[in-house]
């Protein structure tokens, strides 16, 4: 498993926030995260993983896939 498949995963259970990994094509609002906890759950993940992603990045994130990619990209 990837390193940023696990940092995604400790920064969900340390906010609480319930991500199944078995459909990466499920959407973030699906998975019950608003704009506001999406916005936090990037930046702490950016904290750990010590990466910054454009704010054009940020507006690709729609699904699960599109947040591991965008810090796998990193």
């Amino acid at each position: 498993m990837s390193k940023v498949i696990e940092t995604i995963k400790q920064v969900a259970r340390e906010e609480n926030i319930n991500i199944n990994f078995s459909n990466p094509q499920t959407s973030l609002k699906d998975l019950k995260i608003d704009s506001l906890a999406a916005m936090n759950l990037i930046m702490k993940i950016e904290e750990k993983l010590q990466v910054t992603l454009a704010d054009e990045k940020l507006l690709e994130i729609k699904t699960l896939d599109d947040l591991i990619h965008a810090f796998e990209e990193k």
